[in-house]
């Protein structure tokens, strides 16, 4: 997908990021659940709450009919 601005729409409905809470349910660790939003993907972000690194982000496409859950998961960093 090309977007010939894509911060066209920022001004006026700027990104969103909220840190919901702590979580156990993605690899046993604990950690610090962020919802981010910029009006079309919403993204679902896990971060390790000890060490602080990004565990598994989710993103989900608004527009997409079918609201397929996107994930991405990170691990053994080094």
């Amino acid at each position: 997908m090309s977007v010939a601005d894509p911060n066209a729409n920022s001004a006026e409905n700027p990104p969103l990021a909220v840190y919901t809470d702590q979580s156990n349910v993605v690899g046993g660790m604990t950690a610090d659940v962020v919802v981010y939003d910029n009006g079309g993907v919403l993204v679902i972000i896990w971060n390790d709450a000890e060490d602080k690194l990004l565990g598994m982000p989710r993103a989900i496409f608004v527009g997409e009919p079918s609201r397929l859950r996107q994930p991405v998961e990170l691990s053994n960093w080094k």
